[in-house]
């Protein structure tokens, strides 16, 4: 379902906490109307004023993501409260989207604080809105500490907001914003749990694996013994995952790593193994015209048609490599002065071509020689010949 104006999450409650959650919209995605909140390794998406409300709300650890230019918060917080503060997160927007605005004050007190966040380019230089009310200017709270990334433009941002000092910037600590009367402290509640689920190194038969990645699940290894079944080793990036190892049982066949991180979630690394292709294809050549009549030194057109065949990886290309002739052009002695062998593309898969029916010499005959090689996916290469002789 696509939606403009549509509320993924109404949040209207005190001491609320929410971490690891996904939220997705366009416009209003997060109504963050009343309370306290704590919202921890999130992920929030949308265009316009897609975090808006009332609450005092504090997001770290997560990303804030614009799918289209907009306003990334809507605050309408009351006098004298805290608003929403974003602490460690990442600010970020879909490739392309220029122009969008930290915030812009729904209520004329709005109190929006970015800390130590990382904003990308999506973020206009002067980094805020007043809704198209000056007088917005006099009362909304706007401010930053120690932004960083392509968006972080301390001296273009707007007069009426503020790049804050150190000590301001500790006013906004979790344990402070959201203490209340009752010194609600979510942050040390919440256990920071351990997400990671990469492997750090993968092996088989005790060699690490040649071109891992530990963003690319996918591999596939060749072996040249099929009674041979490789053993497959792994070690996670973070000591508080778990690594199981379901090894293949024959070849061809596919061992699968399984790294379970300790949220809980899984990544599954799989290492397809097959035989190794070292046989070169067979190649067959059969010309149209094996023998040619010396007559007038025509121009005779040749086709040569091929049989390829390749058991392992199969045949990726079959092209000409050559053309001889047992004896030489004679040229001018015979009263032509164009090559015998015309039309001929070498390198590329050319099956036809003219060869001059002419004799310069004594003997059986002129013989000319074609050449081609076929070259399989696994790259073994083979060639073959074939001839046509021009009798006298």
């Amino acid at each position: 379902m696509n939606a403009g104006q549509a509320v993924a999450l109404y949040a209207n409650a005190d001491r609320l906490i929410a971490r690891d959650v996904s939220l997705l919209g366009h416009q209003d995605t997060l109504y963050a109307n009343n309370g306290r909140h704590y919202y921890v390794d999130s992920y929030i998406e949308g265009t316009v004023d897609f975090i808006f409300g009332n609450a005092t709300a504090v997001f770290e650890n997560s990303e804030i993501h614009s799918l289209r230019g907009g306003y990334v918060t809507a605050a309408s917080t009351g006098a004298g409260k805290t608003g929403y503060v974003f602490i460690d997160s990442r600010i970020t927007a879909e490739p392309g989207i220029t122009g969008v605005a930290l915030g812009r004050p729904w209520r004329g007190d709005a109190n929006v604080i970015y800390v130590n966040s990382y904003l990308g380019e999506h973020i206009a230089p002067e980094g805020w809105n007043n809704w198209g009310n000056a007088n917005n200017e006099k009362t909304a709270r706007y401010g930053e500490f120690a932004s960083y990334g392509p968006g972080a433009h301390p001296k273009s941002r707007l007069s009426w907001t503020k790049q804050l000092t150190l000590e301001e910037a500790e006013q906004y600590a979790p344990s402070v914003v959201l203490e209340g009367s009752d010194g609600w402290n979510p942050s040390a509640m919440v256990s920071m749990v351990d997400s990671n689920r990469e492997l750090a190194q993968l092996t088989v038969n005790g060699t690490a694996l040649e071109g891992f990645d530990s963003s690319h699940t996918e591999y596939e290894v060749e072996v040249n013994d099929s009674s041979v079944v490789p053993v497959v080793g792994a070690i996670a990036v973070s000591d508080a995952s778990e690594v199981s190892v379901i090894q293949a049982e024959a070849i061809p066949g596919t061992a699968i790593v399984q790294v379970t991180a300790q949220d809980g979630g899984v990544r599954n690394y799989t290492i397809a193994f097959a035989l190794a292709d070292n046989v070169a294809p067979a190649l067959q050549l059969i010309v149209d015209k094996p023998v040619l009549k010396a007559r007038g030194h025509d121009m005779e057109t040749i086709q040569v048609t091929h049989q390829a065949t390749d058991e392992g990886s199969g045949i990726a290309s079959i092209t000409l490599l050559s053309i001889t002739s047992s004896e030489p052009e004679d040229g001018e002695g015979d009263g032509n002065t164009a090559p015998d062998i015309q039309g001929a593309e070498y390198g590329t898969s050319d099956f036809e071509f003219e060869l001059r029916a002419e004799r310069s010499g004594e003997g059986d005959g002129r013989i000319y020689t074609i050449t081609y090689e076929a070259v399989d996916f696994a790259g073994n290469r083979t060639t073959a010949s074939t001839t046509v002789l021009v009798e006298h």
